[in-house]
Parts: C-alpha cells; structure tokens; sequence
C-alpha cells in the first residue's frame, strides 16, 4: 500500500508546486465537458451574467462556456494553472476556498459552477456558503462531485471502507454523506436536476460502455452533478429534497 500512497496537497504546497501542477492539468477536461454536458447545465443563466468557473484548472470549462456564448466569466482558483489562451485572456481571481471569502459583493453574481472541485477542498462547508452569499436569488449553482452512491460504491465500501473516487492516490478529501451533504447545501439551494456521468463496466482491462439510461446512471455512474437554484431566504433543511434519493427521470432532459 505505502508504494501507491500520495500525500494531501495542502494549500501552500499546491500553491508551491504551481508550476508542476500547470502541466499536469493541461489538457484535462472535467467529465461534463468531454460528454458535452455543460449548455444543458447552464441554459438558463442569461449569457450577458456574471459567472464564476470555481476550481478552473486548465481553463477548460472557461473555453468551453466561452463557446457557448458567456462572456462575463471569471475563473478562481488556488492558483492560476490556465494553459487554455482563451481562458488566459480572462481575468482570474486567486481564491482559497478553505477560508477566503470570494472578491464579489452579495448577490451580485448569475451562475457558480464548480466542476469536480469540492471534493479537493478542506472545508467544503466554506466554499458553498461562499458560493451562496455572491449568488443573486434565483441564480444557478453547479456542483460535481464523484458519485458515492453508487452500486459499485457500495460494494466498495462494503470490501474496504471507500467509496470510488477516494483513495490514497489521489487528492479527494472531503466526501458527505447523503444528510450531510443535504444539511450543507439545502439551506441556500434549490435542486432542480441531477445528471450522471457516462457508466461503464470495467472488464478485460477495458471499459465497457453502458446505455445512458437514467436508471442505470444513477445506480452505475462514477459522477454526479447537482444542478441548483439560489433560494430567495435560508429554509429548513428537512423539507428539501434529498440528493441521494432524487430521480432525474422526473426532471427534464
């Protein structure tokens, strides 16, 4: 075990490995933009608002929502690892989610979206407060995150205690589970949708891809997205929906 082990990037390495990490992410797109997913995710933010890509990395999903018309954006991360020139031509804002607070007046901003990012952070509580004080009323919020819910996750965690997509290799820290994860984002959101990744089987050493159909994403898929709307007051977390038991047969496409 200890040959695979990888130690947590805390903020001030990442910060010192910078220019390590800029060549690591070059090139590295989240799921939601290799399967195309991310108009469907954004369609109703208006093109002319102000949106924050939280987590930017490459700048990817910069380039990506560039092409889709938005033209307000503002990529934030720990550090500034844009290899993307369209996404290096837009301002960036330097932002540790653990404890800054976002450079942003209150309800000033039309969309967040935060692709595979939570699950890096120390204190994942922070940044979706942030995420909440700078959005206006009624504005959109994305969250991806691995899918701890899964059937291969639990058969996971029945074997060994983890859930796919957390392990000594990598750099994901911080998993809820389904209450908690209801307790941290319900007082703020609205959950309007949820979307899976494309499932697969492994076998042979190959991937094997399955059907997107919802049942078997929301059992098969090893991501999740959380399409969510800014409420209009804080509300009581027992009356909003739960992620983990939502279907998205019942949401539109």
């Amino acid at each position: 075990m200890a040959e695979h082990f990888h130690p947590h990037l805390d903020p001030e390495t990442l910060r010192a490995k910078a220019g390590e990490l800029r060549a690591h992410y070059a090139g590295m797109a989240s799921w939601g933009i290799r399967e195309n997913k991310v108009a469907s995710w954004m369609r109703d933010v208006p093109k002319a608002g102000r949106v924050l890509d939280i987590g930017s990395g490459s700048g990817a999903l910069s380039e990506m929502l560039l092409s889709l018309g938005f033209r307000n954006l503002q990529p934030c991360d720990i550090h500034d690892y844009r290899s993307s020139p369209a996404a290096q031509a837009l301002p960036f804002t330097q932002w540790d989610a653990n404890h800054d607070r976002l450079p942003f007046a209150d309800g000033s901003v039309d969309g967040v979206i935060a692709l595979q990012m939570l699950e890096h952070v120390e204190n994942p509580w922070h940044a979706v407060r942030e995420f909440a004080r700078v959005l206006k009323v009624g504005g959109r919020c994305v969250i991806s995150i691995p899918h701890g819910f899964s059937l291969p996750s639990r058969l996971r965690f029945l074997r060994s205690g983890n859930v796919i997509g957390f392990n000594l290799r990598n750099n994901h820290i911080s998993f809820q589970t389904a209450d908690v994860f209801q307790k941290m984002v319900g007082p703020y959101f609205t959950l309007e949708r949820t979307d899976y990744s494309n499932p697969f089987i492994r076998f042979a050493g190959r991937k094997l891809r399955l059907p997107p159909v919802a049942w078997v994403q929301r059992r098969l898929s090893e991501k999740v997205c959380y399409v969510l709307r800014r409420h209009d007051r804080p509300v009581d977390v027992g009356t909003w929906k739960g992620y983990a038991s939502y279907d998205p047969a019942a949401t539109h496409p």
